[in-house]
């Protein structure tokens, strides 16, 4: 066994299997890191805060990565912020970040900041107002904790405004504050 198929093994066991196709172009895995046109999801997290989200074009399919002249695609990073075992068994995670308004690839998530080898189950990514009659569930390892960064790639441009949990929420305003996209003033949002 070379040196290099042995480096070529464990990058594959710590990265894990993943679909060019779903995420943006120019997308590279590393044992524990996502990069994005050579920059790094864990930098962006760091420098930003969570959550962060990061478009590029998407690529197009069954081309092996080739970049599309006109489609968007983006990777949302959300941070873990408690976990518990629910009565069906699964996890459920508890996110800096609402899915709801983005069209994530779930079955792409994946953790970075650390490498995991560790099987998967089933995991309910929950915001802090859960506003989904369906939550959305993705196989992560079953090491999850709090403080977890999840790479989750999503169709389409997604913006800051789109993930963020606000108190535009319906379920956290009073009848009438409710923040309609029709409203010629919308209600703002603390940003950072």
């Amino acid at each position: 066994m070379s040196i290099l198929h042995t480096v070529t093994w464990l990058r594959h066991r710590y990265t894990g299997p993943w679909s060019r196709d779903a995420w943006p172009e120019a997308t590279v895995m590393e044992a524990g890191d996502v990069r994005i046109s050579t920059i790094s999801l864990l930098g962006v997290a760091a420098s930003h805060g969570t959550p962060c989200v990061r478009n590029a074009a998407a690529v197009v399919p069954g081309t092996g990565g080739a970049p599309s002249p006109s489609q968007f695609a983006s990777v949302v990073v959300t941070r873990v912020l408690a976990v518990e075992t629910l009565p069906d068994d699964s996890l459920g995670a508890w996110v800096d970040a609402d899915l709801d308004r983005c069209s994530p690839v779930l079955s792409e998530a994946r953790i970075i900041g650390r490498p995991s080898i560790e099987a998967t189950l089933p995991v309910q990514l929950r915001p802090s107002v859960t506003t989904a009659a369906e939550v959305p569930v993705a196989a992560l390892p079953i090491d999850l904790h709090p403080g977890d960064l999840i790479a989750v790639p999503c169709r389409g441009a997604t913006s800051l405004r789109d993930i963020r949990p606000s108190s535009r929420h319906r379920s956290r305003l009073s009848d009438d504050r409710i923040d309609h996209d029709r409203d010629e003033f919308p209600l703002g949002h603390c940003g950072r």
